[in-house]
């Protein structure tokens, strides 16, 4: 658990209010966070988009332990966009499927992970189905993934000719 100082400076980083030099040290992974903490500071770092910094928080990233990206992306409080730095620089199954299963997970990292997740965390992404009826593009974009199983391809059928053909159908009929 992050103690009030350590919050503070998540804090101001997620908020783009730290000052350059935190910034810039945060980058490096030298502010004095936990693991999981700092892994939401980068990632938020990365999301701000500074080209100067993005290079250093890449290198960050690459050093971090899978318990401590795995910690991030079950942290309630974790952002949209730092669940979106991480997924897209793990392979780590039990982090995609801590990011895949967060409550705050943006539709925009949904349907870039429902492109490239490997058959056994297909499933997971599709189990939520009011998710998927929000957004109907994390399906369309099952199809894109190379590595769709035939179970989950079988499923996503199912569920566009549920919810989506079979509604334009009846709207066509009339």
């Amino acid at each position: 658990m992050s103690s009030a100082p350590d919050l503070d400076i998540l804090a101001a980083i997620e908020t783009g209010q730290a000052p350059r030099r935190i910034l810039e040290f945060a980058a490096r992974g030298f502010v004095p966070l936990s693991p999981a903490d700092l892994v939401r500071a980068v990632a938020s770092i990365v999301a701000f988009g500074d080209a100067a910094l993005v290079p250093l928080c890449e290198a960050t990233f690459a050093t971090f332990e899978n318990d401590a990206l795995l910690e991030a992306a079950r942290a309630p409080e974790a952002r949209p966009e730092q669940l979106d730095g991480i997924a897209r620089r793990t392979h780590e199954r039990r982090v995609l499927e801590a990011v895949l299963q967060h409550r705050a997970v943006a539709t925009v990292t949904l349907v870039w992970l429902a492109r490239r997740v490997p058959p056994e965390l297909q499933d997971v992404l599709v189990t939520n189905q009011a998710r998927l009826l929000a957004a109907p593009e994390i399906v369309e974009s099952l199809f894109e993934n190379p590595d769709l199983s035939t179970d989950i391809r079988r499923r996503a059928d199912e569920f566009l000719e549920e919810f989506f053909l079979k509604k334009e159908r009846e709207r066509g009929e009339r």
